[in-house]
């Protein structure tokens, strides 16, 4: 894992989605926005609505957002890549780490 992450860090692409996750404490809700953040492929970026229109729920941007919020592993689960419709809004790391992540898997 630590492999992984320093790969990452350097701004090479990968895939996080073979290691295991215990997220047994989840509702079944934030499991599907999880899995389907899972797919928003490096150096993209979706809005909440956009993310929540390929969940089937085109006005359930906040609730996508709840459940990003409660997120308990990013980079994994690449909640960085979701942003506002006007710009860069919420990350439990703060928005100068998502700005980072962005940057970094954007090659900035």
């Amino acid at each position: 894992m630590e492999r992984l992450l320093n790969l990452y860090l350097s701004g090479r692409k990968v895939d996080f989605t073979p290691i295991p996750l215990d997220l047994s404490g989840a509702t079944p809700f934030s499991l599907r926005v999880w899995r389907e953040t899972q797919l928003i492929p490096f150096g993209t970026t979706l809005t909440y609505g956009q993310l929540a229109a390929r969940l089937g729920l085109p006005k359930g941007s906040r609730a996508v957002g709840q459940a990003l919020r409660k997120n308990p592993v990013p980079i994994i689960i690449p909640c960085h890549r979701v942003v506002g419709q006007r710009g860069l809004v919420g990350f439990s790391g703060g928005l100068h780490w998502k700005r980072r992540l962005i940057s970094l898997e954007c090659g900035e």
